[in-house]
């Protein structure tokens, strides 16, 4: 349950930071996550977007339709660990497969499996328990798999990379782009080669060596290797994650929907009378009765519970909006799982 708990302070805390940042109409603002500071002797990683062409660059994957790569990223020092993701796109879903070696299982939380569909995150493994965790995509608020570019920025070279000829990958035209060694962000000896797609400007290899300390898992001096590359463009089959479904009754227009064993969250256009009619009717079919409903006169907090046979099922509803109602609703619901 440590892996579990640690996902649901991660996503959670995201929910209580776009409530924080609601504007004034009501619609939630992405919260950004700040950037951590570099020291001059240290490197710390820095998790944020590249924006498009040098200085930073973007890896430009969604332009290729169906794939499969992997970034493999290995250090070796006083210890030795690998991180490796791989990521598929059937053109509409994407899925990453995370595996990491080589830590004690109090640093390593697990590998785990996601499918982006449609907005929505599905998420199982040994990371989560086996449980199929589900969140949106606005509840990110930093990378979950990290990729080559979030270890290089290209605009904090002293010497960019220049062309290094012209090679094929996969059957496709690419030009190879090289940067000499350098220091960057407290690394030493940063050696830096990446391969775009002539016709796509997509990246199809991108390969780094350094030395310096562990970016990641705070290991310690030593080298690190990064290799992304892709492996097929095309067809790919990407399977539905098992066991997702909710069996707790939710009204029909549920939207942004967050699923942890024990609790599930989400937004519904449905009033506060809606809502309560539509629980009470729900629940009392299946056996749980209603106890007292409380509500905050100033926060139009509205809180619900449910019991049978000594458990209990809390429902908290919180509008959108407290100055318009009729916007609806954030509804959180702590059930026995």
């Amino acid at each position: 349950m440590r892996r579990i708990f640690w996902l649901m302070i991660v996503l959670m805390g995201s929910l209580a930071a776009c409530r924080a940042t609601e504007a004034p109409n009501g619609a939630a603002e992405v919260p950004q996550a700040a950037s951590p500071k570099v020291s001059r002797d240290t490197y710390t990683l820095e998790l944020a977007e590249a924006p498009a062409n040098f200085g930073d660059l973007k890896m430009n994957l969604d332009q290729l339709g169906a794939f499969h790569a992997r970034f493999v990223l290995r250090f070796e020092g006083n210890s030795q660990w690998m991180y490796q993701v791989d990521t598929r796109s059937d053109g509409t879903n994407t899925e990453y497969q995370l595996i990491i070696e080589g830590l004690s299982d109090s640093m390593d939380l697990g590998d785990v499996r996601l499918v982006n569909s449609l907005g929505q995150n599905f998420m199982a493994g040994p990371a989560t328990d086996g449980a199929c965790i589900q969140f949106p995509d606005t509840f990110v608020t930093e990378p979950m798999f990290l990729g080559p570019t979030e270890f290089i920025h290209l605009k904090e070279l002293s010497h960019l990379p220049g062309e290094n000829g012209i090679e094929a990958i996969l059957g496709r035209e690419t030009t190879r782009y090289t940067a000499v060694p350098q220091p960057h962000m407290g690394w030493q000896d940063v050696s830096i080669s990446f391969w775009l797609d002539t016709q796509t400007q997509s990246v199809l290899k991108y390969e780094f060596f350094a030395s310096g300390n562990d970016p990641l898992y705070y290991q310690g001096d030593g080298t690190i290797h990064g290799l992304f590359e892709l492996l097929e463009i095309g067809p790919q089959e990407i399977a539905a994650v098992p066991d997702c479904g909710i069996e707790f009754p939710l009204p029909g227009d549920v939207t942004g929907l967050i699923h942890f064993p024990g609790l599930i969250s989400f937004t519904s256009g449905m009033g506060e009378v809606e809502l309560e009619g539509f629980f009470t009717n729900a629940l009392e079919s299946r056996g749980w009765l209603p106890g007292e409903f409380s509500k905050n006169d100033q926060t139009k907090d509205v809180m619900l519970d449910y019991t049978s046979q000594e458990k209990a099922i809390l429902i908290h509803l919180v509008p959108i909006n407290v100055e318009d109602l009729a916007q609806g609703y954030q509804v959180e619901i702590y059930y026995p799982d």
